[in-house]
């Protein structure tokens, strides 16, 4: 990243306010149940486990990114490959804990999520395992702020801002 006078050009960006600084996000699938790492469980917007945050480091020799998916609330737990061909959570500084993403709902491991690396699936009993993402297999997830999908302090504020064009615009027209 560098640093230059705006005339030289810029690139724009919007902030957008979430409570996923405070709070961190959840796993879950269709049918509200929430991925905590080992196994699926109901969404709860109480439960701490269910938390998870999205960490970037980078190689020191490479310079290349390192995507992790951690526990909000103990940022040393990370999510692993475990070596049984399951999902566990473990160190963060294992090598298993990086290369994680989610992309098109499929949560995976070292690969495009689609035809290379490795997709989290769920069990019958309700655990999280891997699967080759080329086989087609995998749990569906949404990356989610509340357990009913929604996240309600970006909605309050979209409220908000809504009420306040609404008055801009009646004080113009006055």
């Amino acid at each position: 990243v560098s640093l230059h006078k705006c005339a030289k050009g810029h690139t724009s960006f919007e902030l957008h306010t979430s409570n996923v600084h405070e709070h961190g996000f959840m796993l879950a699938s269709a049918d509200t149940h929430c991925f905590d790492g080992v196994q699926f469980r109901p969404c709860s917007d109480e439960d701490a486990h269910l938390r998870w945050g999205f960490g970037v480091s980078f190689d020191w020799l490479s310079g290349a990114p390192k995507s992790q998916l951690y526990k909000f609330y103990n940022s040393t737990a990370c999510l692993v490959a475990g070596s049984d061909g399951g999902a566990t959570l473990g160190a963060c500084d294992s090598p298993k804990a990086s290369g994680w993403g989610l992309r098109a709902g499929r949560l995976s491991r070292g690969g495009d999520g689609h035809k290379s690396g490795s997709c989290l699936v769920r069990t019958l009993d309700g655990t999280g395992a891997l699967a080759k993402c080329k086989d087609g297999m995998f749990e569906h997830l949404t990356l989610t702020l509340d357990s009913d999908g929604s996240d309600i302090l970006q909605a309050a504020m979209d409220k908000v801002a809504e009420i306040d064009k609404k008055k801009a615009a009646q004080a113009a027209r006055a």
